[in-house]
């Protein structure tokens, strides 16, 4: 029986070997409009001498073309481990266009020779883009987005892409009002775009392997959906920064880094379980992002990226420790429970004591660039956790604790910055008041000049002007100054190409004044860079928005280095004190040391009444805010509740509108009782 068995099995090869097998799938190109297409892909292979027939019907086929069908070939053999010499191929594609030219089939053209092989075609509702190495290696392709709209348009479920596409650049229409559609390009993560619209699955494939499990063997890999997008590709290195005012900022970067690290290290060693499997999987995915970031943050340290590095490590710190906080007590996903009120309590307290530690601290020619950036944050920090408690936490969501975290580690970074101010001395620096003033009345301009509705404008505005009512006029100046330069980087990327503009800027860098400027002019070098290297790798859009972000800090740079030049240029205030060895008081002199003390008493009288009034300026300051808060909030209720009326005309009988409705109502109802609230304060 044994033999018969090993008889037969020699025979199945044989007859396996011995006919002809065809299998067929669509593959898919971009035409020079960029519109996809899809053509139809036949392989057929017969017993032969390793000889290789392409037929790309009325179309040229391009010598790229002809690469890629010899390493598809190679590919599949290989992991079958049979002789191609053996076989005859014969690759057949009939497309629309008239040239055929690009390797964007290999991966198709491998897996159909794969098929062919074992006797199997590739099921008609899976498809793939890529181009494909001998060794089975999967490389990236462009047009992705294109491409799976095309496939998704014929029916394909499933679709293969090179490993690191998954986040792309797309033209979609929205509906910007009912009746209203217009193309805006966004930059989308394919994988969850794919699945939310299309219902189309789309997977990310390193190798040939990776995809014969798919196609052939039925494997379904996670599509993790990232919750954040890192913004340059794992490969690139920047070259060494230039480092020179700002080498103090090193040590406060390796910190964070060291802490970033570490929070990611303890967040892995937590197992995580939630009843949601959709935030315990979005979760997890965050954490992957955050030990990237941390990892991509200590090489931008080694590399004199300090400002570069530092924002890396706060965003992976951030993600960690979201992480870590829910997997400890997944209570927090609770609005009511003991620990999230513990968390924001805590917070609270953590701003009000360091309010007063800012307040106080002294702030001198050799400190004041570490003290304002201090209050900066902190007034960052105070912000978003005012917003937090204006919008309110009603649905268990990782997002508003992230935010929570967020505003955690602003108050951190705040406190890291007075501990390395605080110590020390120097001669007192002068009157900023009115630099900060024509700071703030300079970029006021600017918004009568050019559109500066950006968000990130209008927040720096408000800190600078937050920071003015509180009497912190370098940190004022400094977020006027930011503003102006986020403009300006703006308009110019508006108006030019972004990598010209930003190549023209960079050949003239500026020799900075302070330890910000040049922070920031690294950051844009780092952005530069950045934009070359995406350029060079056909990633043009991807490109423009590096350029772009460059732009906007090498103005940013520019605008700060003005302020730390006026204050560095300006005489210091010195206060000296002759020693006396005998000191003889008779009538007179006692007559002017109590004229004196008169004096100086007072100047305090006259301080504390000014500090008195200055609180008070504070106070009727965060009121102004919130009452702008509630109403921009109130505002933007009721635009939702007007769209969701005229969805309901149409839709009356829908439970889901109504009650999301009758939601939006009670909140709607809410922010106007707050409001109504602050004005009778005001009144008061």
């Amino acid at each position: 029986m044994k033999r018969i068995a090993t008889v037969l099995g020699i025979l199945i090869i044989i007859a396996g070997i011995a006919h002809a097998f065809e299998a067929n799938m669509y593959v898919f190109a971009v035409t020079e409009t960029g519109e996809g297409v899809p053509a139809t892909l036949t392989v057929d292979v017969n017993p032969g001498n390793g000889n290789i027939a392409i037929d790309l019907g009325k179309s040229i086929v391009g010598e790229s073309t002809q690469e890629s069908v010899r390493d598809a070939i190679t590919a599949a053999t290989n992991l079958l481990d049979v002789n191609k010499d053996r076989y005859d191929f014969f690759v057949k594609i009939e497309s629309p266009a008239e040239k055929i030219d690009g390797p964007s089939a290999g991966l198709a053209i491998a897996l159909a020779v794969y098929g062919a092989l074992k006797g199997e075609d590739v099921p008609d509702y899976i498809s793939a883009t890529g181009q494909i190495d001998a060794d089975g290696t999967v490389y990236p392709v462009g047009g992705v987005y294109e491409k799976a709209k095309a496939a998704h348009d014929v029916g394909v479920k499933i679709f293969l892409i090179p490993a690191g596409e998954r986040n792309t650049t797309a033209e979609i229409e929205e509906e910007l009002e009912p009746g209203i559609v217009e193309t805006v390009v966004k930059n989308i993560d394919l994988v969850t775009y794919a699945k939310q619209t299309w219902g189309m699955d789309v997977y990310e494939v390193q190798d040939l392997e990776q995809a014969v499990k798919i196609v052939f063997e039925g494997e379904r890999p996670e599509t993790n959906v990232s919750t954040t997008q890192p913004e340059e590709l794992e490969n690139f290195v920047p070259p060494e920064a230039e480092v020179n005012r700002s080498a103090p900022f090193k040590d406060l970067a390796e910190k964070l880094v060291r802490d970033a690290r570490k929070a990611v290290t303890d967040a892995q060693s937590c197992s995580l379980t939630l009843k949601d499997p959709s935030i315990e999987q979005a979760l997890r995915d965050s954490l992957k992002t955050s030990d990237s970031m941390a990892t991509r943050a200590a090489l931008l340290l080694d590399k004199g990226y300090y400002y570069t590095a530092a924002n890396y490590a706060f965003l992976a710190k951030i993600d960690a420790e979201t992480y870590a906080n829910i997997c400890e007590h997944p209570s927090l996903l609770n609005p009511g429970s003991v620990a999230f009120q513990d968390l924001l309590n805590d917070t609270e307290n953590r701003i009000n004591t360091l309010f007063n530690r800012l307040n106080d601290v002294n702030m001198n020619r050799n400190n004041f660039e570490w003290i304002g950036a201090a209050r900066d944050r902190f007034i960052r920090a105070k912000y978003n956790f005012e917003n937090l408690k204006l919008t309110g936490y009603t649905e268990p969501s990782p997002l508003y604790l992230r935010q929570l975290m967020s505003v955690r580690e602003w108050l951190d970074s705040a406190e890291e910055m007075y501990n390395m101010g605080k110590d020390i001395e120097g001669p007192q620096i002068g009157d900023l008041e009115e630099l900060a003033k024509q700071a703030i009345i300079s970029v006021e301009d600017v918004s009568q000049m050019v559109d500066i509705s950006d968000q990130s404008i209008q927040e720096r505005i408000a800190w600078a002007k937050t920071a003015y009512e509180h009497g912190w006029y370098y940190t004022a100046a400094l977020e006027a100054a930011s503003a102006s330069g986020l403009a300006m980087g703006n308009v110019i990327a508006d108006r030019k190409d972004p990598l010209s503009a930003l190549a023209e800027s960079m050949s003239h860098r500026f020799e900075p004044a302070g330890i910000w400027d040049e922070l920031y002019l690294n950051h844009a070098a780092y952005y530069y860079e950045a934009a070359k290297y995406y350029k060079r790798e056909g990633k043009n859009e991807k490109a423009k928005d590096m350029a772009r972000t460059g732009l906007q800090l090498y103005h940013m740079a520019g605008e700060i280095q003005k302020i730390h030049r006026s204050i560095y240029s300006a005489p210091s205030v010195v206060v000296s004190v002759e020693k006396t060895t005998k000191i003889e008081l008779d009538n007179k002199t006692t007559a002017w040391v109590a004229l004196a003390v008169l004096i100086v008493s007072t100047v305090l009288l006259i301080l504390l009444l000014a500090s008195g009034r200055r609180e008070g300026r504070r106070k009727h300051h965060e009121e102004l805010l919130k009452e702008h808060r509630y109403r921009r909030k109130i505002m933007e209720v009721e635009h939702q509740i007007r769209e969701l009326e005229k969805r309901l005309k149409k839709s009356p009988e829908d439970k889901e509108l109504k009650a999301e409705l009758a939601k939006l109502k009670r909140l709607l109802g809410r922010y106007r009782k707050s409001l109504e609230r602050i004005r009778e304060r005001k009144g008061a």
